[in-house]
């Protein structure tokens, strides 16, 4: 794997934090700008694709923690958990 796909893999949730953040922001720019009125269908479709495309890439980011989800744990005595003998 290199450092770039890595770097990208990382940076997944965030990308995907944006793309959601921007399908809620683009209805509202298109419904309070009396300029962009006949784009209000397009814009809608778009924000739904961002949606789409976000929630999409959370889900493929959120798959790798499910799979390291259930890594197992020895546990380890310490000399404290031990009864004292005197």
């Amino acid at each position: 794997m290199s450092a770039t796909f890595r770097k990208l893999h990382s940076a997944a949730g965030f990308i995907a934090g944006i793309l959601i953040g921007l399908s809620i922001a683009t209805p509202v720019f298109a419904a309070t700008s009396p300029s962009l009125e006949e784009w209000n269908g397009p814009l809608g479709l778009v924000a739904l694709v961002l949606l789409g495309i976000g929630m999409l890439i959370n889900a493929a980011a959120l798959g790798d923690a499910w799979r390291y989800r259930n890594v197992q744990v020895q546990h380890v005595r310490l000399p404290e958990d031990e009864p004292a003998t005197r």
